[in-house]
């Protein structure tokens, strides 16, 4: 996403308001579109069937997890096809950019089409309802891939665009859809605003890259080149969510529907809005951190490229090292700061979406552990440029084991516990990262020039041995040196 995020950068850099504002509105979109786009939706609708009960809370489930399991299932596939990507476009393949959307999005519409078919037939709702959320399920995770590809054309306005109309189809059919279909309606409006989305981003993606074939498999490959990649992104979703999902069976949730279908509606609401509030900062990164990260990371290496003295490269270094961690760190206020607003308004929007105490109460314990979880979400991506996966997965797997514990604690100490499990487990995740991330940058050049494949071997010959027994002796043959 840097190279958005540089154009994005300069409307910020205007010194004008409307500037300032074209820069974060298109980044906020680029950032979070399709959380910004089904909040919207479910703030709308939820007050459309404000007087339909149990539906209306078959409905928010739904949604909620059509979009935390798309998270997790989507993200080793993304993460892997999004490697690839960048492997082609840094040399130039862009022929491959296509055929590689079709056969990604084929895989993934797959494995999400098996996934939403095996859940929802223990599922008793109705079959259009089934259909439509098996559908939703599908395009969603679609939408989280597409993302990816859409940052190779830099195009802002396409995400604005696509994301902008997406919402009011959305709004516009759910409203009359509803009126007639009730709950299977409003599911509808959403399948056909997330199609909406869909098409107007690859419609401008077919227009803009030539292809010669139709498929592209070799981004499979990399599922074994680095295979610390996928699980790494599996795992950090994973143990965001689980946070919310590990109430589910506790003394506060229920069985909504059959045997499969558990929900504890008064922290998942609360989690899905909580986990808002990252968004300020998640902006913030791709507009400022990322983009001057990624200059000085270019910097380091165009001057071991350019064959700078050590002094120079050790330079570049250092200057990375300090400009990442002031970034990190203004961030981190960026995200406290974010959060002390929730946590001070949180009556004003109790009030404004109709939460009781308890719903509250969650928001706030949710909203302080998405401090260190967004910090945690830096430094992975940062790692992966890096192409740290192994020390990405181990931060990974701490969280998840944090959030784990830190969940079955807040069991002992009741309800207006719920939610902080995510506090220490993230918070445990992202020092391990930070540190990880770190150690590894200030051994940058050694890690550099020892990851360089080695030269040709050459066959052992007793020859080669000094009469000490050492190797390294020189044997000419035929008029050639040989070793």
């Amino acid at each position: 996403m840097a190279g958005i995020g540089f154009k994005l950068r300069a409307y910020t850099q205007e010194g004008t308001l409307g500037g300032i504002f074209r820069g974060y509105y298109h980044a906020a979109l680029v950032a979070a579109g399709p959380w910004i786009l089904t909040v919207v939706s479910l703030v709308v609708v939820q007050y459309l069937m404000r007087a339909q009960g149990d539906e209306t809370r078959l409905f928010l489930e739904l949604i909620i997890y059509v979009y935390a399991w798309t998270l997790i299932t989507t993200a080793p596939i993304q993460l892997v096809a999004t490697r690839y990507l960048a492997d082609q476009l840094d040399a130039q393949r862009l022929s491959t950019h296509m055929p590689t959307l079709v056969s990604v999005t084929l895989v993934n519409a797959l494995v999400h089409l098996l996934i939403g078919g095996v859940f929802i037939v223990f599922v008793n709702i109705n079959w259009f309802m089934r259909f439509t959320a098996v559908a939703l399920f599908v395009l969603v995770a679609q939408t989280w891939l597409v993302m990816a590809f859409i940052g190779a054309l830099r195009a802002y306005h396409l995400v604005a665009t696509s994301f902008v109309s997406g919402t009011a189809v959305n709004l516009i059919a759910a409203y009359t859809l509803g009126r007639y279909l009730s709950v299977n309606g409003y599911l509808m409006g959403m399948v056909i605003g997330q199609c909406a989305v869909l098409a107007v981003a690859l419609a401008s993606l077919a227009r803009e890259f030539e292809f010669d074939i139709s498929f592209n498999w070799d981004w499979l490959e990399y599922f074994k080149l680095c295979p610390q990649l996928p699980l790494a992104g599996f795992i950090y979703y994973a143990s965001v969510w689980m946070t919310l999902m590990f109430y589910w069976w506790g003394p506060g949730g229920y069985l909504i529907q059959s045997e499969i279908l558990y929900a504890f509606p008064t922290l998942d609401l609360a989690s899905f809005y909580a986990q808002m509030t990252i968004i300020p900062t998640i902006t913030a990164f791709y507009v400022h951190c990322e983009t001057s990260f990624y200059e000085d990371y270019r910097g380091f290496y165009n001057a071991i490229l350019t064959k700078k003295s050590l002094e120079f490269i050790q330079e570049s270094r250092r200057r990375l090292k300090t400009r990442l961690r002031d970034s990190l760190f203004g961030l981190f206020l960026v995200q406290v700061a974010v959060t002390l607003g929730a946590l001070t308004f949180a009556p004003q929007l109790q009030i404004l979406l109709q939460w009781n105490d308890g719903e509250r109460y969650m928001f706030r314990n949710v909203c302080l552990g998405a401090v260190p979880q967004v910090m945690l979400l830096f430094c992975q991506v940062i790692l992966f440029y890096f192409q740290l996966y192994k020390e990405a997965l181990w931060s990974s797997l701490v969280t998840f084991l944090g959030c784990l514990v830190g969940a079955f604690i807040t069991l002992k100490y009741g309800q207006d516990t719920y939610g902080l499990g995510l506090l220490p487990g993230a918070s445990l995740g992202c020092l391990v990262g930070y540190w990880k991330l770190f150690e590894q940058i200030d051994q940058l050049e050694y890690l550099t020039f020892s990851k360089q494949p080695m030269a040709e071997g050459i066959p052992f010959d007793r020859e080669m041995m000094t009469p000490e027994g050492y190797l390294g002796k020189t044997i000419i043959r035929d008029g050639k040196m040989v070793s």
